[in-house]
């Protein structure tokens, strides 16, 4: 069994640092000032250069997102189990070992799959204190690995400067989960892997993996079933 890992990496990343613009510069804010036709220029501008990114997850999806945030200047460190260094990563260090670097982390992003229970509830009050309060989180792995409640009130208590999830738990989101109105946060319709690009990229894929079986080669994207991806 095969899957279509990694056609979506690069649109997912796209969208990653579009969150991080928007709130660098309060491009949310001045879009609310436009519709009310107001030339306000009131604003506390900041920039992704020299800011440190820690990336929970190094796959296709953090690499893609490493690389884009790279590119403004960003310090990235990747968790993973294995905390071999990659492409990409300033740094990578394991789960463990990454934790003490949360509270000078500027962002905090997860793109890891739902294996549980390791990455069940993962992102829980406890952590959510060891982040520093100019910490902004964003969630573009599985809903189920954020304990809502948790992430709504390190929002409200200043724990975090903001945050922005593609995912939630549950989902869809109800319409009067207090998750919609807390400060500073992001939410979209866990459309971050939608692009015009997918099908053809899955396609590609596709026909690559037919050819490799034919001809009894090694297939790309491989399920491992321990592992659950």
């Amino acid at each position: 069994m095969t899957n279509a890992r990694g056609t979506n990496a690069e649109n997912i990343a796209q969208q990653t640092l579009g969150y991080m613009l928007v709130y660098e510069r309060k491009l949310y804010s001045i879009l609310l000032e436009q519709q009310k036709h107001r030339w306000n220029r009131d604003h506390h501008f900041s920039e992704l250069t020299g800011k440190t990114a820690v990336l929970f997850g190094t796959g296709q999806i953090g690499s893609h997102i490493a690389r884009l945030a790279k590119a403004f200047g960003m310090h990235v460190v990747g968790i993973n189990r294995h905390g071999e260094a990659l492409e990409n990563f300033d740094e990578v260090t394991t789960f463990e070992a990454g934790i003490s670097l949360l509270k000078d982390a500027d962002y905090v992003i997860t793109s890891l799959p739902l294996t549980p229970p390791a990455t069940k509830d993962y992102f829980n009050a406890d952590l959510f204190a060891k982040m520093g309060p100019q910490t902004f989180f964003i969630n573009v792995g599985r809903g189920a690995s954020v304990v809502t409640v948790d992430l709504d009130s390190a929002l409200r208590n200043g724990q975090l400067a903001g945050a922005a999830v593609d995912v939630t738990n549950p989902e869809p989101l109800p319409a009067d989960n207090p998750l919609w109105d807390a400060p500073n946060i992001i939410i979209t319709p866990h459309d971050a892997g939608f692009s015009d690009q997918i099908n053809q990229r899955v396609w590609q894929l596709i026909i690559k993996n037919v050819k490799a079986y034919v001809q009894g080669e090694t297939l790309n994207n491989l399920v491992d079933y321990q592992q659950g991806y």
